[in-house]
C-alpha cells in the first residue's frame, strides 16, 4: 500500500471491566460506518448511478431515503463518476435537484409528498457534494500483477477533500484492475479500500455490475 509498512499498527483493544453502556458512532450509510466499504450491486441499466447520486443528495439534507430514517445529515461526501459525461453528469445532479424546488402539485398526484427545499439550499448542496467526473481519466489501484499501484491510490486520495464522510465510486470495475474471481487480488483490493477508508475516516460506497446471467 502507500503508508510506510513501518508504520502501520493495528489498534489494541482494551475492554473496560466495569462494562460501561457504549454507544456506537454514527452510520455514514446503513451498515456502514466509517472506515467501511461497501456494495451497491445490480445488473447493468438498472439505475444504479442515479440511485447513489440521489441517495447522496438525501444524505446531505439528513431525510429519509433508503432505510436511513434515524441516520443524521452529512456533511460532505465525494462522488466519482468514471463513466458519465461531464455534461449529463451536470444535467443529472441539476435535474435531482430540481425535483426538490418543485411544488408538490407538481411533482406527485398521489399522497406521497416529496421533500421540499428552498432554491437557497441548491448553493450549499452544491458546496458539499464534490462531485468529480472522471470519464477519460485511467485509474487502477492495482496493477495487472495484483500489486498495489501506490501512484494511483495517492491520485485517489488526493481527490479526496479531507472533511469528506463518503466517498461514492461509480462503477467499481473502473478503479479494480483486478481479476474478480481471483481471492488473493480481491482481498489486496479490498485492503487497499479499508486504508483508504481507515486514512480518510470516511466510509465508502462502490457501485459494481453484476452478471445478467
Amino acid at each position: 500500500m502507500s503508508v510506510n509498512p513501518d508504520s502501520r499498527t493495528p489498534r489494541k483493544i482494551e475492554p473496560d471491566p466495569d462494562l460501561p453502556e457504549r454507544q456506537l458512532p454514527p452510520q455514514i450509510l446503513p451498515g456502514l460506518f466509517r472506515g467501511d466499504y461497501g456494495l451497491l450491486t445490480a445488473m447493468g441499466g438498472t439505475g444504479k448511478s442515479f440511485f447513489a447520486l440521489t441517495w447522496a443528495v438525501f444524505r446531505l439534507l439528513g431525510l429519509e431515503y433508503y432505510a436511513d430514517k434515524d441516520l443524521p445529515a452529512l456533511n460532505h461526501i465525494t462522488y466519482m463518476a468514471f463513466e458519465e459525461n461531464p455534461d449529463i453528469l451536470q444535467k443529472r445532479i441539476e435535474d435531482i435537484m430540481r425535483f426538490f424546488n418543485k411544488p408538490i402539485k407538481e411533482v406527485f398526484y398521489n399522497s406521497y409528498s416529496p421533500p421540499l427545499i428552498q432554491k437557497d439550499f441548491n448553493e450549499d448542496i452544491f458546496d458539499r457534494l464534490n462531485l468529480l467526473s472522471f470519464k477519460g481519466v485511467p485509474v487502477r489501484l492495482l496493477n495487472s500483477d495484483g500489486t498495489v499501484n501506490n501512484k494511483d491510490v495517492d491520485f485517489l486520495k488526493r481527490n479526496i477533500p479531507d472533511e469528506t464522510d463518503l466517498l461514492i465510486v461509480d462503477p467499481l470495475i473502473k478503479i479494480g484492475g483486478f481479476n474478480e474471481n481471483d481471492n488473493c487480488q480481491a482481498g489486496y483490493f479490498a485492503a487497499v479500500l479499508e486504508q483508504i477508508a481507515v486514512e480518510k475516516d470516511l466510509a465508502i460506497l462502490l457501485s459494481h455490475h453484476v452478471s445478467k446471467q
